[in-house]
């Protein structure tokens, strides 16, 4: 009896196990399994040329003990590559290196000179400047009100025009009439008469009041000529009490034009910088003068 002979060798392939059941959802029958994707923490990573990752303590975001070392949430770790690890690109560039440096020498400069700033700037009344040579007689004449520093208490309000006079013996008076509201609700528009005590500074006076002002003022104020260019600005100071540190406790401060429309771009810069001088920046207010004063018979002499 002859054998047939046995069929070639095939390979097998093995094919994947289908159910004969559906699958449940969310459940893949077994199969081919899928090429295993590596994490990322041991993915071959391509290094850019002069860029070098550090290990540097940093703050993980995960939960638990994550690739980035982290001790629990918002734990403290030391970065390998992976989650939480931090590369160091700029900072290990020579230019990198270079700009690093250069912010932290930008931020000294800006503290040293903020320091350096506030460091000149002496509040202390005994440290302000006057105007130098001061010539009483070119600063007589009408002077407009366009700014003032209040002081406490009773005061001119508005509608100020100072008039500045010298007699033969070189003496200097002053009237200045404006609005002054009495009793919060009497507006009544008030001539004020001054008259100047020299001192050792020719732009140093003592001020003394006459009349009723005498009252209503605390009279015998120091009354300081800042700066002046006789034709279109002055900047005048007084304080009326210190501190005991020097500064100044009870200060008033009048900006005169001799136009009533205003100062001049130019000369507003220089007032503020006065303004700023004095310790005063931002403390004045704008005087109107819209006329209220001018022709009333009820004007009264205080």
């Amino acid at each position: 009896m002859q054998v047939p002979p046995a069929p070639p060798l095939r390979s097998f392939t093995p094919r994947g196990y289908e159910s004969a059941t559906p699958s449940p959802r969310r459940y893949k029958a077994a199969g081919r399994p899928r090429r295993a994707r590596l994490p990322s923490s041991t993915r071959a990573r391509t290094r850019r040329p002069g860029l070098r990752a550090v290990p540097l303590p940093v703050v993980s975001r995960g939960r638990g003990l994550g690739a980035g070392g982290g001790m629990g949430r918002g734990g403290v770790g030391y970065g390998r590559p992976g989650v939480g690890c931090r590369a160091l690109t700029e900072a290990h560039l020579p230019q990198g290196r270079f700009l690093g440096k250069m912010k932290w020498v930008w931020a000294l400069l800006l503290l040293a000179a903020l320091g350096s700033g506030r460091a000149e700037r002496d509040c202390r009344v005994s440290s302000f400047r006057v105007k130098e040579n001061f010539d009483k007689a070119r600063f007589s004449g009408t002077w407009y009100a366009m700014a003032k520093k209040d002081p406490e208490g009773l005061f001119l309000q508005d509608n100020i025009v100072a008039e500045f006079s010298v007699d033969e013996t070189g003496q200097m008076s002053a009237t200045a009439k404006g609005r002054v509201r009495l009793l919060n609700n009497w507006d009544v528009c008030a001539d004020m008469v001054g008259t100047f005590t020299d001192t050792e500074d020719p732009a140093k006076f003592k001020m003394k009041y006459w009349g009723v002002a005498s009252f209503l003022q605390k009279g015998n104020d120091d009354h300081w000529i800042i700066d002046t260019d006789y034709d279109t600005y002055a900047v005048q100071y007084s304080c009326r009490l210190l501190n005991l540190d020097g500064t100044c406790a009870d200060s008033y401060s009048f900006v005169f034009s001799r136009d009533p429309n205003g100062l001049p771009p130019e000369a507003q810069k220089i007032v503020r910088q006065r303004q700023e001088e004095l310790c005063l920046a931002r403390q004045y207010r704008l005087i109107v003068h819209n006329g209220y004063c001018d022709g009333r018979s009820e004007r009264n002499l205080l």
